[in-house]
């Protein structure tokens, strides 16, 4: 890594980024461990949510600091569209991963599952593709029953 990338890291950004990972593992490990209670559950399954929001702020500022740097540059259009083409060849691919390997969870927890049935595919394309975050927003703004 070069000296100029290592300046430019914020810690303070590095420590809320911590934190959001840490409480997302928090309500990971609580949600699976069978001894919690349910008043915990409901506790660390917060600190799930609010550690995923953390990430998206973070991620927001971040991007949003990036886009404006790049706004300011000559031939920023061709910058901008390097810069989406490059974070879209970075995460589709580990979402997708993320996405056969829940497939295949799914097929040695439940064996008599077809996941090529017109269910699971309507499931996988609507809920995992499309409206997973979606559904989140409208419970948390209280439009989804």
């Amino acid at each position: 890594m070069s000296e100029k990338k290592l300046t430019q890291r914020n810690f303070g950004l590095d420590i809320i980024r911590s934190l959001a990972i840490m409480m997302v593992l928090i309500c990971h490990f609580m949600l699976l461990n069978k001894n919690s209670s349910v008043f915990i559950k409901k506790v660390s399954f917060l600190f799930g949510i609010y550690g995923v929001e953390l990430f998206f702020v973070l991620s927001g500022f971040l991007i949003g600091k990036i886009l404006i740097n790049l706004f300011y540059k000559d031939n920023y259009i061709s910058h901008i569209k390097m810069f989406y083409l490059r974070r879209w060849f970075r995460t589709l691919p580990l979402y997708y991963l993320a996405l056969i390997i829940s497939s295949i969870i799914l097929i040695f927890n439940e064996p008599n599952t077809n996941i090529f049935s017109p269910f699971y595919l309507k499931y996988i394309f609507l809920y995992k593709i499309l409206i997973q975050g979606f559904i989140f927003f409208l419970l948390k703004v209280g439009v989804y029953p």
